[in-house]
């Protein structure tokens, strides 16, 4: 089976970790024996207003002479410059990554069998548009989903995908009913769910007997709205009150990259916060393996995968009980760590750190790694999109 995955994430040389679990599933379907290309769609912001003729004709020109050099292709994966006019909303930005699909498969042509895009907006619409006649699966996974949804014509335009799509597919009950509550209840008959992969290939699993919680590991992005900064809080506190040798090691990049470093300068944590900035998933486990536990308090998840994996190397997770968590192992919450409530205060975390930590004897890490492996590996969720793909095709 030819497929077409088009996504707006994907691991580069510049972000490693981007749309990892994009990249997971093209491994997992490609172990299946189907050939798989991949488009990436890349947002170049431009001014406000209509993209200069000259723009358009520069990428044509360049495209004509060079096919790879204006959409660089590697294993499979190619590259899509798509200039998108600033303030232009959900709707800008699917129509700008139309036009640029527009250029690539007129330069390129199209030989698959169906496409398969990530995000109902802006990528779906933008294939709908560009390709309507083409067999259509869409996953959405995207936790700024209420934002996209808050606009009524990107409203509209998503139940246009919904509706237009051969197979729409939710990582989550979470985001199917949010979808549901914003379009109406026809929409839920349309939306199957099926998860991320949570692929454990390369994290090893290590049973830790006696667990002191003295290394703490946040993997993620270093974004507001993955609560890092209540993380660093949390961390002080509990140094203060419980362990003051505990280490916390960030793993990955963002924007408030340089806030931590400030943060743990003026609170005296300096030697204690180790930032090694967004690694390839092949050198993740050797990371969870060095710590004793993950701290996650994103208070808003759609799936969270990292803290799959670390349940998978055998650590305990405390997390903020967030959707995704709770939809993903907040039936195993006994085994696998503890999840507590968003209202929660950095006192109160930090003390519940602290008492799991006195209490280790609940936890049961083989059947959490086990639990992983059974709802989450590549083969498990690989299938079941050969399933839909072949339903569709049949």
């Amino acid at each position: 089976m030819k497929i077409r995955v088009v996504t707006p994430w994907y691991p580069d040389y510049f972000s490693v970790s981007s749309g990892i679990f994009v990249a997971q599933q093209v491994t997992a379907l490609r172990r299946l024996g189907h050939q798989v290309a991949v488009d990436v769609l890349q947002i170049f912001p431009a001014p406000a207003g209509p993209i200069p003729e000259s723009v358009v004709g520069a990428m044509r020109a360049l495209a004509g002479a060079s096919l790879d050099a204006m959409f660089p292709t590697s294993e499979g994966v190619t590259f899509i410059p798509a200039p998108v006019p600033a303030r232009g909303g959900p709707m800008g930005r699917a129509r700008a990554m139309s036009a640029a699909l527009a250029m690539l498969d007129e330069f390129r042509g199209e030989d698959s069998d169906l496409i398969h895009a990530h995000l109902g907006m802006p990528t779906a619409w933008a294939v709908a548009m560009e390709r309507s006649d083409w067999p259509l699966v869409v996953t959405e996974h995207q936790s700024t989903l209420a934002n996209v949804l808050a606009e009524r014509v990107a409203v509209e335009a998503y139940a246009e995908i919904v509706q237009r799509a051969s197979a729409f597919i939710a990582v989550s009950e979470h985001l199917a009913s949010q979808i549901t509550e914003r379009l109406g209840e026809w929409a839920r008959s349309r939306i199957d769910v099926i998860p991320n992969i949570a692929d454990l290939g390369d994290i090893t699993f290590r049973e830790r007997s006696t667990p002191t919680f003295s290394s703490w590991i946040y993997v993620g992005g270093l974004m507001a709205h993955k609560g890092v900064q209540s993380l660093l809080e949390v961390f002080a506190t509990y140094r203060e009150h419980h362990d003051e040798s505990a280490t916390l090691t960030l793993v990955g990049a963002g924007p408030l990259r340089e806030w931590v470093e400030d943060f743990a300068d003026s609170h005296g944590l300096s030697e204690s916060t180790r930032l090694v900035g967004g690694v390839t998933h092949d050198r993740l486990g050797a990371y969870l393996d060095e710590a004793d536990v993950m701290v996650h308090l994103s208070p808003a998840e759609t799936f969270g995968i990292a803290t799959l994996e670390a349940i998978g190397a055998g650590l305990p997770v405390v997390s903020l009980r967030n959707s995704g968590a709770v939809a993903t192992w907040g039936d195993i919450e006994e085994q696998c760590g503890l999840l507590l409530s968003l209202e929660s205060s950095t006192r109160e975390i930090a003390s519940a750190i602290a008492e799991l930590r006195d209490s280790p004897q609940r936890l049961d890490p083989v059947a959490g790694r086990q639990a992983i492996i059974d709802r989450y590996s590549p083969g498990v969720v690989a299938s079941r999109l050969e399933e839909i793909y072949e339903g569709i095709l049949s």
